[in-house]
């Protein structure tokens, strides 16, 4: 008895073999392990631990081989994002610094330049401040050097000036009879830098020089390298 699909060739008259059914492709991603085709959803609810070691290698390979690319990156765009954060950065940081000292240039030239006011002003303060009780402010000497200081809490400029103070007493008062009164004493004018310029507030800082007073109060101020001092007039520049 002959089968439908040979029955069909005798009635068309044709002697040729029905063709076999084409195998269509997987929809699905697969992979060949040993023979066997996996799913993709199977690999990824197959455990490794039950997969022998030959598969394991396999299994392993193919996830590396879907991912690695995107691993490779994401991390060159982390190291390119840090290095450019970074050298933005530093070049803020150095432009803030290269600000930061241009102002106190200017700042310490202000300062060169309105001296003999400011002294004046330091004078007029400490005169009427009434300080040290029973003595008047008789002379005041101020050295030519400068000590200039940051002071750490705002970033301003304060001015360090050594001075020798002159005192007599005040007629009629305490101190009249007191033999020391006469004698001269050292001290550290201070001027501060103001919002609108330098000022001169009347503090003085007896027994102690500039650089004394750097190291007395080292946890308010900050040394600042000094200005080349000006030539004085008449004086030759050389060759």
């Amino acid at each position: 008895m002959l089968s439908l699909p040979a029955l069909t060739c005798a009635r068309s008259g044709s002697l040729q073999a029905p063709k076999p059914p084409r195998l269509q492709a997987p929809s699905f991603p697969v992979v060949l392990v040993h023979g066997a085709i996996l799913r993709h959803n199977e690999l990824v609810q197959t455990s490794l631990f039950s997969l022998a070691p030959a598969r394991k290698q396999l299994v392993l390979m193919q996830w590396l081989s879907q991912g690695w690319e995107q691993v490779l990156g994401f991390v060159l765009g982390v190291v390119l994002g840090v290095a450019l954060g970074t050298g933005a950065w530093c070049l803020w940081r150095r432009r803030q610094a290269a600000r930061a000292v241009e102002r106190r240039r200017r700042a310490m030239e202000a300062f060169r330049l309105r001296r003999e006011q400011l002294e004046a002003q330091f004078v007029q303060a400490v005169s009427n401040s009434g300080r040290p009780r029973g003595l008047l402010w008789k002379e005041v000497e101020f050295a030519d050097e400068v000590t200039f200081a940051l002071q750490r809490d705002s970033s301003r400029l304060v001015a360090l000036v050594a001075v020798t103070v002159a005192f007599e007493a005040v007629p009629g008062g305490p101190m009249e009879d007191v033999e020391a009164v006469g004698r001269l004493r050292s001290a550290t004018a201070v001027f501060v830098e103001g919002p609108g310029g330098w000022e001169a507030p009347g503090r003085v800082l007896f027994n102690l020089q500039p650089h004394q007073a750097l190291e007395h109060f080292a946890h308010e101020l900050s040394p600042l390298p000094q200005l080349p001092s000006e030539p004085q007039a008449g004086s030759e520049s050389p060759a």
